[in-house]
């Protein structure tokens, strides 16, 4: 089912307000701008397959990371997931949670992961067990189909970009690309036959499922590494294509992987409560909060942001030395553009399941997990932000390493309703307390950026200039100790 939340939100009050609206995310989007400096866009994560090597504790990672993964449905972030294994008395119960989805699609979702785990719990239970090939072909094409929106986008960015290849091999040498073409031309054949299938058809998942299989045997050939040097040199020739065939790819058979982990740890686990005796529960997405610089007439610039970074001088001038000179990048106008952006903040999955079990029974304490393992495990590596806030708050659970990316619509969670007065008092502390460190390391990372980001040169202006104004470790480590003492005020 879809949990209630956990009480009732109080608004923040005006002092709330204030560090949000002047202290946090001023330089929040600072940072975001600077981390967009030089930068060809958001990292990606890569997938890798499961492998016999692992750590128990690693492969039940990896399979709480592929569950999660497995509910991501779309792009754009609305469905990013996360997800935990309670053990309860009789039972171990699954809990979900997801950026921005609305009740209704969460009891869908449910529904999915218990089909997919009911179909797992049949073949484990079933005197009749089915070969691992067949479990593999009836699960990748369930999972196929819940995620038609997102597989459909990365077929039509595969069948655009291999067309691209295929014009760049003939164009560049055609003769010694002879063996990449015709891989390429293998599977350019089978995608129309893909794209064409009914929405949420079978047959839409056999065929992506061949696809994929195809695709595989690509990346067993010599040919993978030819066309990951093809890659490696996409920004040296100004094209984009090598790499985006790789990433459409390596999306399509993360897909594969996703049963290769689920089938593996039906068997690992098959006598617990796992794949056995389960439940599965959603909690409801945040609320997302209004952007919070309605009321501020114009956006400011990096220069007064920095005189609110820190309030020692020294390092104030020398981080507006850096920034003068970043702004060959228009740094205040990418600030300009994330300020006056659309902007609604919200909790992020992994976040919200966290906030969850630290305010229920049981708390975060190892005996609350399966195996005593403590972990969170999500469909996408944590953000910039999210990685920060599992560093203050419970840096003794588990979750995926950051990708480092920095996305705005990002809160903590909301303070409650408190049934009286003082404790009322020690819940808005503690929102205070967490937001005050986030604050500092967002502060942090702002002037390690500015002196890093400072030697970047435009791309094709031979009027840039190189020259870095250097501070030493010992004056950096200064500056910041004394940063880390203002952030305490």
């Amino acid at each position: 089912m879809v949990l209630d939340t956990l009480g009732t939100p109080v608004p923040l009050n005006p002092s709330q307000q204030t560090l949000l609206r002047r202290r946090f995310f001023p330089p929040l989007v600072l940072l975001k701008s600077l981390n967009d400096v030089g930068s060809s866009g958001d990292r990606r994560e890569t997938d890798a397959p499961p492998h016999a090597h692992q750590r128990p504790e690693e492969k039940f990672q990896t399979f709480l990371n592929k569950l999660a993964q497995m509910c991501d449905y779309r792009p754009k972030g609305g469905t990013i997931t996360a997800c935990a294994a309670i053990q309860q008395e009789s039972k171990v119960l699954y809990i979900f949670a997801s950026n921005d989805r609305g009740k209704p699609e969460l009891k869908r979702v449910r529904n999915d992961v218990l089909s997919v785990l009911g179909i797992l719990r049949s073949n484990i239970i079933d005197p009749q067990k089915q070969q691992d090939d067949v479990l593999n072909t009836v699960l990748l094409e369930k999972i196929l189909s819940l995620n038609n929106v997102r597989v459909r986008g990365y077929l039509n960015s595969l069948d655009k970009n291999i067309q691209l290849c295929i014009a760049a091999c003939e164009r560049e040498n055609p003769s010694s690309q002879i063996d990449v073409q015709g891989t390429l031309y293998q599977l350019q054949v089978m995608i129309p036959q893909v794209v064409l299938t009914g929405q949420k058809s079978n047959a839409f998942a056999r065929s992506v499922g061949r696809l994929i299989n195809a695709i595989q045997e690509y990346r067993d050939s010599p040919v993978k590494d030819v066309i990951g040097r093809c890659a490696a040199a996409d920004k040296e020739h100004n094209v984009v294509c090598w790499s985006e065939f790789q990433h459409a790819v390596g999306r399509l058979v993360a897909y594969q992987y996703i049963v290769e982990t689920l089938i593996s740890a039906h068997h690992i686990w098959a006598g617990t409560d796992l794949f056995r005796n389960f439940d599965v529960d959603f909690l409801p997405s945040s609320n997302p909060h209004p952007w919070p610089f309605k009321t501020k007439p114009t956006a400011e610039t990096a220069e007064e942001i920095i005189g609110r970074v820190t309030g020692q001088g020294q390092l104030i001038s020398k981080c507006r030395e850096h920034a003068s000179k970043l702004q060959v990048f228009d740094l205040d106008g990418m600030i300009r553009e994330e300020w006056e952006g659309s902007f609604n903040p919200c909790v992020h999955a992994e976040v919200l399941l966290l906030d969850w079990l630290q305010n229920t029974e049981g708390g975060i304490q190892p005996h609350r997990f399966f195996n005593n393992w403590r972990y969170i495990g999500t469909s996408k590596p944590l953000c910039r932000l999210c990685h920060y806030y599992f560093g203050i708050v419970a840096p003794f659970i588990g979750v995926r390493p950051t990708h480092n990316n920095i996305y705005y619509p990002w809160r903590i969670p909301d303070v409650y309703l408190a049934p009286n007065e003082q404790e009322q008092s020690t819940r808005d502390k503690k929102w205070s307390d967490v937001m005050n460190q986030m604050k500092f390391r967002v502060c942090e990372e702002v002037i390690h950026l500015l002196e890093e980001k400072d030697g970047y040169k435009k791309p094709h202006d031979s009027n840039t200039t190189t020259d870095r104004i250097g501070m030493t470790d010992d004056v950096l480590s200064g500056m910041l100790t004394r940063l880390s003492l203002l952030g305490r005020r």
